[in-house]
């Protein structure tokens, strides 16, 4: 098998394991994709969210319920989205109920639990292959 210039050859069993990751990751991408219908910004937004809120209490918790609170600014840190796409993403998730607004204008999960069960099975799912 030839070798890419600096690297070593590769083992057949080597290409043939990177090859299943690799496909399996495209079907994992593109899931998620459909999932929240080719968007994939909402989901890393909703992403911050659930990692968050299986992080250590260092951040304050929403009084409404819905989990830790995130901003604008800090979703757009946390993902590298410009700050006013994640605002115009935001828009739209709050429209759809997966976020919710505070009156102190934090933000919150909203009712998507159908995409926060796929989430958790994937976070599952790296988890047992990492």
């Amino acid at each position: 098998m030839a070798s890419i210039e600096g690297l070593p050859p590769s083992s057949p069993s080597v290409f043939d394991n990177e090859m299943y990751i690799a496909s399996r990751f495209l079907r994992f991408v593109v899931t998620i994709r459909q999932y929240w219908q080719g968007d994939l910004d909402r989901w890393l937004i909703s992403l911050c969210f659930l990692v968050l809120n299986h992080s250590p209490p260092n951040i304050r918790n929403n009084s409404d319920g819905g989990g830790r609170a995130l901003s604008i600014q800090s979703i757009a840190d946390m993902t590298g989205i410009p700050r006013e796409s994640v605002r115009r993403k935001v828009d739209v998730m709050l429209k759809m109920g997966d976020l919710k607004l505070g009156e102190d204008g934090s933000l919150t999960l909203g009712e998507m639990p159908d995409r926060l069960d796929v989430i958790q099975e994937i976070i599952t799912y790296f988890d047992r292959i990492a």
